[in-house]
């Protein structure tokens, strides 16, 4: 007969060290690819993540803590030292996912230039809104507050279940958003089908955090019975996929930049992972170009619109959604659109 588990506690602890150590590995690779660049190295998405990364840190590390004070157990007590957990846990949580995904939107923003604007301050009003909204929730879910952390106090509080229900529901709504929010200006482009794929399924794996956040709200609807009858108990199921959520959050925003540092030392070799000298490669994409007047010698650009690309951009996009093509300019010595 097999036996019931009763204490998730210690792999809830171990998958917390993993994740840290994950998500540590994430950011430092993330600055030392864009450190590559010849150019423009950080920008505002690469200095959201890099706010965002004490929070989740420290959310892990609440998360493991609380582990070894009863999460994950059968009948273990609320005490005032796990309430604060709780609470502590919930707002860094929060803030720390809430700002991984801003920087996804960021990082949109600058691949598509200014493709969907309405799109993009849409995204970043629902998750301040969906930040503010349940900081409030945590904050006075107890009359009197401090009933939160000291169930000694006389008083009343409002039943976890439904606030983690519209926790998790959301967090699917805003991270299934943010997931296909740039696919209809993808498939737009003019470029081969393969490549097109490629670089869709390159977003889709840093943003697959709608798989987990499904997992946390199928977990919490499960669970609802013990989530307030055995705390402990019923959150230590839904805090393992919580704490996948935000390290996946933080570490998927990282995956195109990682995957950009792969391919350049695949292609120049792991010497170029140590110099931000420019490799000049042309493109073999089929898309419309405008050509300059004849007359113009070979290789040169006509325009005053010409602008240098990186290599963690995408070709900017005509008023009709046509990729405008990379050239190498032999005026200025770098890759260029017109």
């Amino acid at each position: 007969m097999a036996v019931k588990e009763t204490n998730n506690g210690p792999r809830l602890l171990a998958e917390c060290i993993a994740l840290i150590a994950l998500s540590t590995l994430a950011i430092v690779l993330r600055f030392w690819s864009r450190a590559l660049l010849p150019r423009k190295k950080f920008g505002a998405d690469d200095w959201t993540a890099l706010t965002a990364f004490p929070f989740v840190i420290v959310a892990l590390a609440l998360l493991g803590l609380w582990a070894t004070h009863g999460l994950g157990q059968h009948n273990q007590p609320l005490t005032p030292l796990v309430l604060k957990l709780l609470i502590s846990k919930k707002i860094i949580w929060n803030a720390g996912i809430t700002l991984a995904r801003i920087s996804a939107l960021l990082f949109y923003r600058r691949l598509f230039a200014h493709s969907f604007k309405i799109s993009f301050w849409l995204g970043v009003a629902a998750n301040v809104v969906w930040f503010v909204l349940l900081f409030f929730l945590v904050m006075f879910s107890c009359s009197p507050t401090q009933r939160q952390w000291d169930r000694s106090f006389s008083g009343t509080c409002l039943p976890e279940l439904p606030g983690q229900i519209v926790s998790s529901l959301t967090s699917v709504v805003i991270d299934l958003y943010i997931l296909v929010m740039p696919m209809p200006i993808l498939w737009r482009l003019q470029m081969r089908k393969v490549k097109k794929g490629l670089i869709g399924g390159i977003l889709m794996l840093g943003y697959s955090v709608p798989v987990i956040s499904l997992g946390r709200f199928g977990t919490t609807l499960k669970n609802r019975k013990s989530i307030d009858a055995d705390p402990n108990w019923g959150f230590g199921h839904q805090e393992f996929w919580g704490a996948l959520e935000i390290s996946l959050s933080f570490i998927g925003i990282a995956i195109p930049c990682i995957f950009t540092m792969l391919r350049r030392a695949a292609r120049h070799g792991p010497c170029a992972l140590f110099n931000d000298q420019e490799y000049t490669e042309k493109s073999d994409d089929s898309a419309r170009v405008k050509l300059g007047p004849s007359g113009h010698k070979k290789g040169s650009l006509v325009g005053s619109s010409a602008r240098p690309l990186d290599e963690y951009s995408m070709p900017p996009t005509a008023s009709d959604g046509i990729a405008r093509m990379p050239h190498y300019c032999t005026n200025c010595g770098h890759c260029c659109v017109v």
